[in-house]
């Protein structure tokens, strides 16, 4: 037994997790770099600049929404502050099996016309399109995250308002194919 806790401490101290520092010091460049790649110490040059706390948190203009999946995410209340990040996740997957998978277009911009977009797999967590409040990708691996912000639409059971618009962490409008 105290060889299989040997072996397990001597994993955790020498992975490197790159989820958001739960102590010391917290970057935006970092909190970017774990929005984007999923690590906090990426060190490519690519890190979508400029970087606003109001961006990262809620907008999802250059981001994917914030995974609320796991233990520690920011709140939804202004000010935000870069404390609220600690511990930070954001491929912490939900186990993609637990959902209900459905195929769906997706345009970034309704003018994009999502109608007409390749489908692809995609997960809700309810049955009914018009009754999901959550949507999420596959990161691979059977895991799910929240998916992209932006339109998408289902062609098979999306009633008379197909088309959705996902903010990254909610649905707020629907209607019909542009």
């Amino acid at each position: 037994m105290q060889e299989i806790l040997d072996i397990l401490i001597g994993l955790s101290s020498s992975v490197d997790w790159a989820v958001v520092p739960s102590l010391g010091a917290i970057s935006m460049r970092g909190l970017a770099a774990e929005k984007q790649y999923d690590d906090y110490n990426y060190t490519g040059s690519s890190v979508y600049t400029p970087i606003s706390l109001l961006d990262l948190a809620e907008t999802f203009v250059n981001f994917e929404g914030t995974n609320t999946n796991g233990v520690s995410y920011p709140n939804s209340s202004k000010p935000h502050a870069m404390s609220e990040w600690r511990g930070y996740d954001h491929d912490y997957g939900l186990s993609c099996s637990s959902l209900y998978a459905r195929t769906l277009g997706y345009a970034p911009f309704l003018a994009n016309d999502p109608c007409s977009a390749i489908q692809r797999t995609y997960y809700t967590d309810q049955s009914f399109w018009s009754a999901s409040v959550q949507l999420y990708r596959n990161q691979g691996g059977g895991s799910c995250v929240p998916a992209a912000a932006g339109f998408y639409y289902e062609d098979s059971n999306g009633g008379s308002n197909p088309v959705r618009e996902w903010n990254g962490s909610t649905f707020v409008w629907s209607g019909g194919c542009p």
